[in-house]
């Protein structure tokens, strides 16, 4: 079901509702309802919704994204958030936390906040484009930069617990196909 109509204060407002779906050449969704409002740019995503952006597939109880001249400005991924992206077939990079705070520079997300229960999994490689090992971090908060639509630095606070597996993980992987690390809450 989708219903447009004129708020108090003139502005539009869209609602979609019920098993929506979105596919577009660079962004695809599913969500149980979805609603826009032209009095500040925001799409928000409701019921668990999950997207899928540049090969990064995001996750969260409900997600919002405001716009700025129609390009992304501002994403907010609130209680359960998750970002997977595949790096190769069978090795995932993934962030989770409480809530992520997303920005953008040029359409591109450029900027990540992890607040709250922070956790990632990050497969390490070189310029040539092979891996050399896994990092998995707990911490309370992250600040994550992105260059190039790569992780360029983290930043992790309050760091809980973390380890790399470099030469030992890559020789067991390179002779079992049990190669897949996860988060919870990955689908």
């Amino acid at each position: 079901t989708l219903q447009s109509f004129l708020s108090a204060d003139s502005s539009r407002i869209i609602v979609a509702y019920h098993h929506v779906k979105i596919f577009k050449s660079d962004l695809q969704a599913v969500c149980d309802s979805l609603s826009y409002s032209d009095a500040d740019s925001t799409f928000r995503f409701h019921n668990h919704p999950l997207l899928w952006v540049d090969g990064n597939q995001l996750s969260a109880d409900s997600i919002s994204l405001q716009m700025k001249n129609n390009h992304p400005y501002l994403m907010k991924m609130n209680h359960c958030s998750l970002i997977v992206v595949e790096v190769r077939s069978g090795y995932y990079n993934q962030v989770q936390g409480k809530n992520m705070t997303g920005y953008f520079l040029n359409d591109e997300l450029h900027e990540l906040i992890v607040d709250g229960n922070g956790e990632s999994i990050y497969y390490a490689g070189d310029d040539s484009s092979g891996y050399f090992g896994m990092n998995k971090a707990a911490c309370s908060n992250m600040h994550i930069i992105i260059s190039n639509k790569k992780i360029d630095h983290i930043v992790f606070v309050g760091m809980g617990g973390s380890g790399a597996i470099g030469d030992l993980f890559s020789a067991i992987l390179s002779k079992t196909n049990i190669h897949v690390t996860l988060v919870k809450g990955y689908v």
